[in-house]
Parts: structure tokens; sequence; C-alpha cells
């Protein structure tokens, strides 16, 4: 049989022979398409089990490691820096309270890293001027002068240098600066939700704040909330018999709106009534109390920390938690701790690390005593006991032992102070946060 010319067949046969054509090769063309994108999504499962398989792999370290797993949302890592805080800032205010002897020295690396956060910011000091594009308000001039006029009565303290032994580092009056501060914080910010104040030498982490975050998505902020790390006073101190908890100012104070609100109302009064008191934060504690707001159980941080982590410093039994501030730091640190956080949370287990390095098993230290909770006590043991104790547990990284009598052991490192007639050591390198693999 022979095929009849292309040419010869009728001008409707030529276009149905075209029509069917172009419908087969579309045919051909989206079976292959899907082949291919099938083969594609196998290749991104493989690679994600692989992943996950590596990740798993890479963190097991051996029975000679202690370590604390969490869970996490994915089993990759990433490489790229993230900057998207996990909250939103804005409804955030911060009073930092400086004084002009200090405020270049200190504030400029807490203004190019972790600040630069936060759009509601408010610098109180000793002094009018202008620093790095903000204003910087001086609360003392007048302040109690003014504030006797708007009390209508001529009772009160007078402005005197506190007696922390800080005059000549820029802390003339500070503690004078804490209550007016947090008015004149409300005058600037009184739509937002949150008000923190912090020292010129701390670092917060505006980033992640999770620990911190946790607490306060928790809680309305119409309602009374102050918050802190919480420290006490002796009786009698402030002129106070049974004086309250108070938030340390240094790693932050948190209030709510609702709490500002209350603690307006009796500020002025405040000012007066504690300008003799030593402290700017145990001030605010009282003020609060007089407007019926105590810090509290809830009021506790435990992320806010308030000795940086290089000297005396006893790290978490959790190394995988995650630390919202560190105080007294210097410039420097405050840029260690920021370049850490452009990778994502920073854990205790990183933080100690960086700043503290590990210690070997074999080595110990005579007359110091290592800070920091224990988890097994035992009596009548040498400190060689207690070492070779503590080497075979996996779980602990510190140990001490009181005069060949008692042995502590502990989960996690410590600071050290001088004791006579101690010995301790410490395992740094188990203490590692080991994030377990996402649940299937």
């Amino acid at each position: 049989m022979e095929w009849p010319q292309w040419n010869h067949l009728p001008v409707s046969a030529q276009r149905v022979a075209l029509i069917y054509a172009m419908a087969l090769l579309l045919m051909v063309f989206t079976f292959h398409s899907l082949k291919t994108l099938t083969a594609i999504q196998d290749v991104k499962e493989s690679s994600s089990k692989i992943m996950e398989t590596s990740n798993i792999i890479s963190g097991v370290t051996g029975p000679s490691l202690a370590v604390a797993t969490a869970e996490s949302e994915t089993t990759t890592k990433t490489t790229t820096p993230t900057h998207t805080p996990r909250i939103n800032l804005d409804n955030v205010a911060v009073v930092i309270h400086t004084g002009k002897q200090v405020i270049e020295k200190r504030m400029p690396v807490q203004m190019n890293t972790f600040l630069k956060d936060f759009k509601n910011l408010l610098l109180v000091a000793d002094y009018d001027g202008e620093f790095m594009g903000h204003h910087v308000h001086n609360v003392l001039d007048g302040l109690y002068e003014k504030t006797k006029a708007r009390l209508g009565n001529s009772e009160g303290g007078n402005v005197s240098k506190t007696s922390r032994g800080d005059e000549g580092k820029g802390w003339d009056g500070d503690a004078h600066k804490f209550i007016p501060g947090f008015k004149l914080a409300y005058e600037k910010f009184p739509d937002v939700d949150w008000y923190i104040l912090i020292d010129d030498d701390v670092y917060l982490y505006s980033k992640v704040m999770e620990p911190i975050m946790k607490q306060l998505k928790k809680m309305d902020p119409s309602q009374n909330h102050y918050l802190g790390r919480a420290f006490t006073i002796s009786k009698g101190a402030c002129g106070e018999t049974n004086p309250p908890p108070f938030g340390h100012g240094g790693t932050g104070i948190y209030v709510s709106k609702g709490a500002m609100q209350q603690f307006l109302k009796v500020a002025d009064k405040c000012i007066m009534k504690y300008a003799n008191c030593w402290a700017g934060d145990v001030r605010m504690s009282l003020c609060f109390r007089d407007a019926g707001i105590k810090l509290g159980q809830k009021g506790n941080l435990d992320a806010l920390h308030n000795d940086p982590p290089v000297r005396d410093f006893s790290y978490d039994m959790n190394p995988c938690s995650e630390p919202s501030a560190f105080h007294h730091l210097t410039p420097t640190e405050i840029q260690t701790f920021h370049n850490m956080s452009l990778e994502g949370p920073v854990t205790m287990a990183q933080v100690y690390h960086k700043f503290k390095g590990v210690n070997v098993a074999d080595t110990f230290q005579t007359e110091i005593d290592i800070t920091g909770h224990f988890y097994h006590h035992s009596q009548k043991q040498t400190y060689v006991e207690c070492q070779k104790q503590c080497v075979n547990d996996p779980k602990c990284a510190a140990w001490v032992a009181e005069d060949n009598k008692k042995c502590w052991l502990k989960q996690a490192p410590g600071g050290t102070k001088a004791r006579k007639g101690w010995i301790g050591g410490q395992i740094g390198q188990r203490y590692q946060c080991i994030k377990s693999a996402a649940k299937q």
C-alpha cells in the first residue's frame, strides 16, 4: 500500500492530522515532565534522610559526654545568620540608664548591636545631650524641686550621691534615675505593651528572648506584671523591716503597661519617700509595692544573668538553656555575644566553651570550691575517690571534695572561690547541648 503525499491530502485532513500530532507531542512532554518531577522529589527526600542521619550521627559523642537533649523543629542546619526577632519588638520600649562619664565608652557597642532591633529607645542620664541619633535625657536636674511642686509639699529628700562606691565612674546619683526614667518612658511611649530598663553594660538577646517571652506571652500586658531577676535585701535596708524581693536593675526590669499605669499613680510620692534608699532597683520594688504590685513567684526570670560568664559564674544545669541577658560586660564581650547571636539562638553550652574553654578530667585545683548545684553528695570519700566517681559518671561535669571527708558531684561547671581544705575539678568538655532529631 502506498501512503498518499501530504500535499495531495485535502486541507481539512491536513488540519486534523496536525491536531492529532500536537496532542501526541503534548502527552509525551507531560509524561516525561511528571517523571522528572518525581525523580527530583525522590532526590529531595533521599537528601533529607541523609542529612537527618548525618545530623544524628554527628551528635553521637560517645558515653564520656554528659549532654542534654532538646526537641528541634527541623533536623537540618542552616549556615545563613538569622536577623529576624522572634517577637514583635515594636511593642517594647527600652530604657537605658547611663552617665556622662561612661556613655562614650560603653554605649556605642550596644547601639551598634542589639539596640538596633528596638525602635523605642530612651536614654536617661545625668546630663542633656545627643548620642548616636538619640537624645540623652537628664532626669536628675531639679528632680526633687519639681516633684515637690507637683505634690504641693516641701517634704522629701535631696539629690545625693549613692553609697554604692561608684563615684567617678558615671554613676553619681544613679539610684535617682530609675523612677523618673520610667515615668519618662511612659510619657514618650504610652502605647507599647512592655517597658524594659537595663544598664549600659548589659547584652540583651533581642533577637531571641525566648526564655523571657515564653513567660510574657502568657501574660496580659493590660494586667499588673513586674518582672526581673529576683534578689532580696536584708531587713532594715532602706528603712524597711520587711523589704520585698526586687527585680535586679542591671539585667533588666520588665513592666507591663497595666503595672506602669498603676506605678505612675504613686511615682512622685515614691521619689520623695525613698530619696535616701541606696539602690534604684530597690526603690522601684518599694514603689511597685506601694502601688499594690509585688515581684511575686512568677516574676523571677532565670534567663537573666547578673554576672558575666568569665568570672565566678555558675552555669545552668541544662546546657541547652538559652540566656536572655548578661550584666557587667566589657564592650568586647558585648560584641562577642552579638556575633554569636547572629547564627541563631545561643545556648549556655556555647557560652561556656566560648568564654571558659574546657577542663580535662585528670586536673584539679586545691583550696577552692566550685559553685553551682550538686546532684549527688556522699560522705567519707577522699578527693581521689571523689574525682574518680565524677570521671566514671557520664553526667558529671564538676566535683569538689571537702577535707577528704565529703564529695559533691555537679552536672554543670561553675565558678571557683577560695576555700581552705577543699579540692575540686571540672570536666568542661561534658557540658554540651545535643539537639535530638525532630519527631517523625
